[in-house]
C-alpha cells in the first residue's frame, strides 16, 4: 500500500519538495548535499570577511514519535493533497550556513522556533552543533554559541562524513579500520574455508568503505590499511597465527577471466565509486549541485590548467573525471566547445595521442566548427588539415 502510494506522489512530490530536501526523493541523491556541504566548509575555511560564516548542525529530538499528527493533516491538505491521505514525514539533519552577525542569529532562531512550535517537534541540544569560520573570532564564537543554546565544536558529522575547518588526516578515518578490525576478528575465531573467506571480503568487507571513500578525500595510506587488514584474513589461520600468502594480492584482484579470483581493491575503486559524479555533471547540469559548482568554477570545469586549491568537492568529482575520461567522447553539435587536438571526438583518445596523426595546426586551441559550415562537413578544409 505505501508503495502504491508512493508511486501515485512521484509527480508532484518534487514540486512539494524543496530541492534542498535530496533524500526519499527519486533522481535526488544525499551525494550532492554532501558534496556541496564540503565545498561551503572550504568558504568557512579560507573566507576573510569581516563578519565571517558559520554552520549549524540542528538535530531534531525524536522525530517519529513528537510529530503531531494535526499538524501532519493540516500540512497535507494545504499542499493540495487528499484529507484523506495518511503518509509519514521524515526529519533528519538539517545544515544551516549563515553569516555571523547576531542579527542573522535572531532571526535563524525565531525560524527554527517556529517550526517547533508549529510541529511540536524539539531540537536536540546534546546532538546540534555549530561550527564557525576561522575568520570569526573567538569572543564572538562563544556569544553565538550562548545565544543559541547549541555547543562550539571544531568539527562534526553530517550524513555519516565528518566536516572540519581543515584537511582530513588518517586518524578521522581510524572509526573505519577500528570497525573493520573488530568484524574481521568476528569472523576470523570461525573455522572458514578459503573459499568462504573470499566470499565474505568480496559481498561484505570490501564493501565497508564504499560511501566514505566516495564522499571525502580519506588518504590513500588508510585504504592501504584496510586491503592489509583482508590480506591477513584471507591468509591467516583461525588461531590468528601468520599465515602463507600462497596468491599475490595483483593476482587475486583480477577477473576470475584472467585467472584471478575477483578480489575488488578499495584503492583502484575509489576513482571508479566518484566517476558516478562527474557523469552527474555532464548528464544533469541543472541540478542542485552542478549549478552551484558551474557557477563557480564554469563551464570548462576540466580544464587542468585551473587551480582548485584545497577544495574538497572539486577534488572528489575532478578523480572521478579520470576514472569516467577514456570511457567518454564528445556528442558532436556545432562543435564549438570540442578542442580538435585535444577532446576526444574520434573513438577513444585525442588527435594528438595518435600515432600516425601529423598535426598541421598553427593554433593548438582550435575547435571543430571550423570544419562545420551550415550543419555539415566542410570536406574542403577537412581534405587540406587531414588529408584525403
Amino acid at each position: 500500500m505505501a508503495k502504491d502510494l508512493l508511486n501515485r506522489m512521484l509527480g508532484i512530490i518534487p514540486k512539494i519538495i524543496s530541492e534542498e530536501q535530496a533524500a526519499f526523493v527519486k533522481v535526488r541523491s544525499i551525494s550532492d548535499n554532501l558534496l556541496l556541504a564540503q565545498e561551503v566548509f572550504n568558504k568557512l575555511r579560507h573566507s576573510k570577511a569581516n563578519n565571517g560564516f558559520l554552520a549549524i548542525k540542528v538535530d531534531m529530538e525524536q522525530a517519529y514519535d513528537s510529530m503531531c499528527s494535526e499538524t501532519l493533516k493540516k500540512m497535507m491538505v494545504d499542499l493540495g493533497l487528499p484529507f484523506k491521505f495518511v503518509n509519514m514525514v521524515l526529519e533528519y539533519d538539517v545544515l544551516i550556513f549563515v553569516e555571523a552577525k547576531v542579527g542573522s542569529m535572531k532571526k535563524v532562531k525565531d525560524i527554527v522556533e517556529g517550526h517547533c512550535k508549529w510541529t511540536g517537534q524539539k531540537i536536540n541540544c546534546h546532538k546540534s552543533s555549530l561550527i564557525c569560520g576561522n575568520s570569526v573570532e573567538r569572543r564572538r564564537k562563544v556569544h553565538i554559541s550562548i545565544f543559541m543554546g547549541v555547543k562550539l565544536v571544531e568539527e562534526f558529522e553530517y550524513l555519516g562524513i565528518k566536516m572540519a575547518l581543515r584537511r582530513l588526516k588518517k586518524l578521522d578515518f581510524q572509526i573505519l579500520l577500528d570497525k573493520s578490525s573488530i568484524k574481521l576478528n568476528a569472523w576470523g575465531n570461525r573455522y572458514i574455508s578459503l573459499t568462504g573467506r573470499l566470499v565474505m571480503v568480496k559481498i561484505v568487507y570490501l564493501s565497508l568503505p564504499f560511501f566514505i571513500m566516495s564522499h571525502s578525500l580519506i588518504p590513500m595510506k588508510t585504504l592501504m590499511e584496510f586491503e592489509r587488514l583482508c590480506r591477513y584474513f584471507i591468509w591467516n589461520k583461525c588461531d590468528g597465527k601468520h599465515g602463507n600468502h600462497y596468491v599475490a594480492w595483483e593476482q587475486l584482484r583480477k577477473p576470475k577471466q584472467y585467472a584471478g579470483w575477483g578480489v575488488q581493491s578499495a584503492v583502484n575503486r575509489r576513482d571508479t565509486l566518484r566517476a558516478n559524479f562527474a557523469w552527474k555533471l555532464l548528464e544533469n547540469p541543472d541540478s542542485f549541485l552542478n549549478r552551484n559548482l558551474l557557477a563557480k568554477y564554469g563551464v570548462n570545469l576540466w580544464d587542468s590548467a585551473m587551480s582548485r586549491g584545497d577544495f574538497s568537492s572539486w577534488k572528489i568529482i575532478s578523480s572521478g573525471w579520470n576514472a569516467l575520461k577514456n570511457f567518454v567522447r564528445w556528442k558532436i553539435g556545432n562543435g564549438s566547445k570540442i578542442n580538435v587536438l585535444k577532446d576526444i571526438w574520434i573513438l577513444d583518445k585525442n588527435l594528438l595521442k595518435w600515432p600516425t596523426f601529423v598535426g598541421s595546426f598553427d593554433d593548438d586551441n582550435i575547435t571543430l566548427d571550423f570544419f562545420i559550415h551550415e550543419g555539415n562537413w566542410d570536406c574542403a578544409k577537412l581534405s587540406l588539415y587531414f588529408g584525403a
